[in-house]
């Protein structure tokens, strides 16, 4: 993150390849326009695929899930990957 100068206090919005955002602080940033690649092969399609069953999966098997380990407490640190 750049910061701006006093003549683009207060811009938002995009020019070009440039976004201008106001920070937390009240700044006026500066930063970069990036546009990510997202390329619809096969293979990245199945990984979308496998990614979702496995979120549905744990979904609904979250109750036992959730207290598997023995000595762990129930909730996030069972679930947690170790």
């Amino acid at each position: 993150m750049a910061e701006a100068n006093i003549q683009n206090y207060g811009a938002s919005g995009k020019i070009g390849n440039q976004v201008y955002y106001r920070t937390s602080s009240g700044k006026t940033g500066v930063r970069e326009k990036v546009t990510p690649k997202n390329p619809k092969t096969t293979a990245q399609t199945l990984q979308r695929v496998i990614i979702a069953q496995t979120g549905l999966m744990y979904k609904a098997f979250k109750s036992i899930c959730d207290h598997s380990f023995e000595g762990v407490t129930m909730g996030a640190k069972s679930a947690a990957i170790r």
